[in-house]
């Protein structure tokens, strides 16, 4: 008897993948909510070039400083999105001066007291959540009060709340507007799913995961070195495909969707996001990415990536703590980190614990960059090894389309086998 094709073949990955996401809760996030968070997208991946010129890299005078000139529900995503991507290889730790600056307009009427209401409104699951609490912001009123809070020294996102008195002058800055933001969803009519190439690039970053927790043979002395990586960089054109769409589409197709593992899935696909600015920062090009341009450059590419690979490791650990954040993790509390001090031979399993936590999960991996050297040493190596992982992953996103069809109906047809 001859098997249904739809069981032969396997199905591509839900794109629907924001409408899988829960509250803390257990409810499901509103619709409206959902299409605010697809829209924000849209318009933050489509402009993001444009917003960048030749793009921020490990050497730039530039920081990102960005204007939103508007606080509804929609504007409020846009800043989510802007929050996920803008993270720049100049960002410094110990200078706050490199951080980017996301600065969002408020009626000129507008006191101290609703400017912090709106950051409660800022902290809800589906705007910035715990980013804004920990993060560096400034509430100025259109009296000239003001109000300064101090987040985390290692976040690399600063916010400014400010009613727009006659002395807020946006002429020149870069400024995101909610008409353009409307007029541009209204023309290009988006689409309530991810991008193809946005899971392909997703798909490969997981892969590049999945290799680096076995990469334990590395000395703790010095993870940000290139050369320690080559032998599992290969792994990622080596490793058995099957193996790679399996451990990919499990968040979107099980009957049970965990939000734990769908959480990890988005993470690789934000982390791809941001890919494209961090090579045109390396290229100081204004043109856009292509599979030509990136062959064209590869050893360039590579020899910048080297030669600045703490910079840009950094950069990804300042990005994935930040989405972390926005995801509702949090840093360890003093308890905690006290515990897990104690916890010898017991680390792992209590870290986990932690973590996977529905409600107020903490996250070990939450700390500055240098401390992560001394706490959790052998997480290091993610940034690193994501980060050289780049080319190859943007090579394969930019190649031709039928490209990932073909992987996942060879995988369906090797699972289908065994």
């Amino acid at each position: 008897m001859r098997l249904p094709i739809l069981i032969i073949q396997m199905k591509e990955p839900n794109r629907e993948i924001f409408q899988l996401l829960k509250r803390k809760n257990g409810d499901a996030f509103e619709a409206d909510v959902i299409a605010n968070w697809y829209i924000a997208r849209n318009y933050v991946l489509r402009h993001f070039n444009d917003w960048t010129g030749v793009g921020i890299g490990p050497e730039s005078r530039n920081t990102f400083d960005i204007v939103v000139d508007g606080f509804s529900p929609l504007m409020y995503c846009v800043v989510r999105q802007i929050a996920l991507m803008a993270h720049f290889a100049n960002f410094d730790e110990n200078d706050e001066n490199t951080c980017s600056k996301i600065t969002i307009n408020y009626p000129e009427s507008y006191t101290l007291d609703q400017l912090k209401r709106e950051i409660d409104i800022l902290s809800k699951e589906e705007y910035l959540c715990n980013l804004i609490e920990y993060s560096d912001y400034k509430l100025l009123s259109g009296t000239g009060d003001k109000v300064e809070h101090k987040g985390l020294p290692f976040t690399d996102i600063k916010f400014i709340l400010r009613a727009k008195g006659n002395d807020c002058h946006d002429d020149g800055k870069l400024t995101v507007r909610e008409d353009d933001v409307l007029a541009y969803e209204k023309a290009q009519c988006c689409n309530m799913c991810f991008d193809e190439k946005d899971l392909k690039a997703g798909m490969l970053v997981n892969l590049a995961y999945s290799i680096g927790v076995e990469i334990n043979n590395l000395p703790p002395t010095d993870n940000n070195t290139a050369n320690r990586y080559n032998i599992a960089l290969d792994c990622i054109n080596s490793k058995r495909r099957k193996d790679m769409v399996r451990g990919w589409n499990k968040p979107f197709t099980s009957t049970a969707i965990n939000q734990v593992d769908l959480k990890n899935a988005l993470s690789c696909i934000y982390c791809a996001d941001t890919f494209e600015s961090r090579v045109r920062g390396l290229l100081r090009t204004t043109e856009p990415l292509s599979e030509k341009l990136l062959i064209a450059n590869t050893n360039t590419i590579k020899t910048a990536i080297a030669r600045n690979l703490k910079k840009l490791s950094l950069t990804e650990h300042a990005r994935w703590v930040a989405e972390k954040l926005i995801s509702g993790f949090r840093p360890m509390t003093e308890e905690e980190s006290y515990i897990d001090e104690t916890n010898v031979g017991r680390r792992n399993p209590y870290r986990k614990h932690l973590k996977n936590r529905s409600v107020d999960p903490s996250h070990i991996d939450i700390t500055s960059f240098a401390d992560l050297k001394r706490i959790n040493p052998e997480d290091q190596k993610y940034d690193c090894f994501i980060i050289l992982a780049m080319p190859i992953v943007l090579k394969m996103k930019f190649g031709r389309r039928n490209v990932f069809v073909r992987l996942l109906n060879r995988a369906a047809r090797l699972i289908i086998r065994r």
